[in-house]
């Protein structure tokens, strides 16, 4: 797998608004090595399997990422899931509190709203649970995350890697600040 994502400068606060495609984050998975210019490949390649993408103003002040997946035969792009975070994280309550994300079936018309049923899946950055979590917590970017899915949801192997990837955008969108609590 490779997952394709444009460098873009640091957001000035977690969770800032995305009024136009310059300011939104995302990502794109394709399946097996792909070489080339990050932003340039995009669903241009045949063996792009998903995309994920923030919806207009970020989710506001929920931090939201709109999951799409290539299943539809044409192999057009259609929406799998909404992944929507807490309101308050980050900072040092990364410290005491786990942050629980909600992954959501998605629908063409609930690109833009809330949902938070969480029926497909579970996202939880997790709190460090010793003083080596902790003293790993401050002086590095490493994070430690579980997803469960719920084994209802017949999801394909591609749809589980693009929740998967998103997961891994979720944590540079919002957790990596390019630096650690304590830097130098």
């Amino acid at each position: 797998m490779t997952m394709e994502r444009e460098g873009a400068c640091g957001k000035p606060c977690l969770g800032c608004c995305a009024i136009s495609p310059w300011c939104k984050d995302g990502m794109y998975l394709h399946a097996g090595m792909v070489e080339g210019e990050p932003g340039q490949i995009k669903t241009a390649n045949p063996k792009c399997i998903g995309f994920a993408f923030q919806p207009t103003f970020g989710g506001g002040l929920t931090p939201t990422v709109n999951i799409m997946d290539r299943g539809d035969p044409q192999g057009h792009f259609r929406p799998l899931a909404k992944v929507e975070g807490p309101t308050c994280f980050g900072g040092c309550s990364e410290l005491c509190f786990n942050s629980p994300f909600t992954v959501s079936t998605m629908a063409s018309s609930q690109l833009e709203g809330e949902l938070r049923t969480g029926d497909m899946a579970s996202i939880v950055k997790r709190k460090p649970s010793d003083i080596g979590g902790v003293l790993r917590e401050l002086a590095t970017d490493s994070d430690l995350y579980s997803m469960e899915f719920n084994p209802q949801v017949m999801l394909a192997p591609q749809q589980k890697a693009s929740m998967i990837a998103s997961l891994l955008l979720t944590d540079y969108m919002f957790f990596e600040r390019d630096g650690a609590m304590c830097s130098v």
